[in-house]
């Protein structure tokens, strides 16, 4: 749909998603972090260190979203389920968690 919006009405779209995108911004974000708090502190509220952890985090992936959405162009490999997953693990994971998955071995 965003595509479609993208190229019948691009002077309408493209400022909502840049320079006028600060409320689907704050919105998409808040609702990203409620999706990690509920997927990384299930049952339990997160302190107010992890919630600002959390929000920063659901604004990052909004904004690399938002990102794909404006520029689809891209070099990642988003061919197959297996090698987005495999992205995500290597790049998207990391900047959330701070967790780096142990390097493939090699041969």
């Amino acid at each position: 749909m965003l595509n479609k919006l993208r190229s019948t009405e691009p002077e309408t779209i493209l400022r909502s998603l840049t320079v006028d995108a600060g409320a689907i911004i704050d919105w998409a974000s808040e609702a990203s972090a409620a999706l990690l708090a509920a997927e990384l502190f299930p049952g339990t509220t997160p302190t107010e260190a992890q919630q600002r952890n959390l929000r920063t985090a659901g604004e990052l992936q909004t904004r690399l979203v938002l990102s794909f959405v404006l520029t689809p162009h891209t070099t990642i490999n988003r061919s197959t389920p297996a090698a987005l997953r495999a992205y995500v693990l290597d790049f998207i994971l990391p900047l959330i968690t701070g967790w780096n998955r142990p390097p493939k071995a090699s041969g």
